[in-house]
This record gives C-alpha cells, sequence and structure tokens, in this order.
C-alpha cells in the first residue's frame, strides 16, 4: 500500500513538473494593456558608477527613463558604459548618453525591477558591442558611502545583436562598481 502511494506521487509530481512547467514557476504578469508602470525603487541606481582595477575600468551612466513598449509603458533605466582593460579602450559609448532621452536605442543597457524582486536589484541587457550580442546584467544596490552595486554579466544566449556574435564576454563577470 505504502509502495502504491509513493508511485503514485511521484508520477503526480513528474506531471505536474514536466507536462505544466508554468505550474511551479513565479512569473510576472506583463503589465495591463494602456497601463504605465511607474517605479521609485529604481532612483537609487541613477547616476555615474565606476569600477577600477589596475589599468582596467568599467564606468556605467545610468538613467531613469519612462519608455513607452507595445502596450504599455514603464520606468526603466536606460544607460552607457565604457570598458577599459589593461589601459586599452574596448568598448565606449559614453557619448551617446545625452542622446538616451530622445531613443532608447541609442542606450548600451536597459534595466528594470519587476513585482515581487528585491528593491535592491534590477536585471536586464547589456549590449557587448565587441562580440556583437546582448548579455544579461543584473546590479544589486548597497547603501553605503559611498553606494556600490553589485555587477553580474551572463551570457544570454539566443539574444543577439549581430549573425556573427561571438561566445564568451568581453567584459568582466563579477565585480562591484562605486558611485561617483
Amino acid at each position: 500500500m505504502m509502495t502504491l502511494n509513493i508511485h503514485f506521487l511521484m508520477k503526480l509530481l513528474f506531471i505536474v513538473i514536466f507536462l505544466f512547467p508554468g505550474c511551479y514557476t513565479l512569473q510576472a504578469q506583463p503589465p495591463a494593456p494602456g497601463s504605465n508602470v511607474t517605479n521609485n525603487y529604481i532612483n537609487k541606481f541613477e547616476g555615474t558608477w565606476k569600477w577600477i582595477n589596475g589599468s582596467d575600468t568599467l564606468v556605467l551612466i545610468l538613467m531613469k527613463k519612462n519608455e513607452s513598449f507595445t502596450n504599455y509603458s514603464a520606468d526603466v533605466l536606460l544607460g552607457v558604459h565604457k570598458y577599459v582593460q589593461n589601459g586599452v579602450t574596448i568598448q565606449d559609448v559614453l557619448y551617446k548618453f545625452d542622446s538616451i532621452s530622445y531613443n532608447y536605442k541609442n542606450s548600451s543597457l536597459m534595466l528594470s525591477w519587476y513585482q515581487n524582486m528585491d528593491t535592491t536589484k534590477v536585471k536586464g541587457a547589456i549590449k557587448d558591442l565587441t562580440k556583437k550580442k546582448t548579455n544579461n546584467l543584473y546590479l544589486q544596490y548597497i547603501d553605503g558611502t559611498p553606494p556600490t552595486l553589485i555587477w553580474h554579466l551572463k551570457t544570454a544566449e539566443g539574444t543577439f545583436i549581430d549573425p556573427n556574435f561571438q561566445y564568451g564576454l568581453t567584459m568582466p563577470k563579477d565585480l562591484i562598481l562605486t558611485k561617483q
């Protein structure tokens, strides 16, 4: 009798996990059509952030902007970056910062906060101009004097800018940026 119950439970678990995967994953609901999602949690991320390690540097400049998407509007963080490795500039799109307010496609990264997520974290995408693709970027805000951001970069397979993309990451995977 006990064996029968265990087999039944295992089959039920298999059905729930493999046949109905949406049942066990927590996914954010998209905003209602025509809505405008405002978000004051992301204000603390705005500004210039910098990481320095010897002759390597990474600079981010982030701004909050309310962007229109297909059928809703939402507050997001748009930004630009500059990456220097061994004293050589690898990527630099800081000059596009002023034009972000007119066209989000001029940004090199877009981040947002999702409902039910920790208010110190944002996630989104950053363009890897060297490898001609887009990667996932996660930032966590740490309050302090000065404030810092924990940066975590992850390859986003299947999200490419150019069919000639290259695998791997150009910029560091994990680092800590300081607010300037």
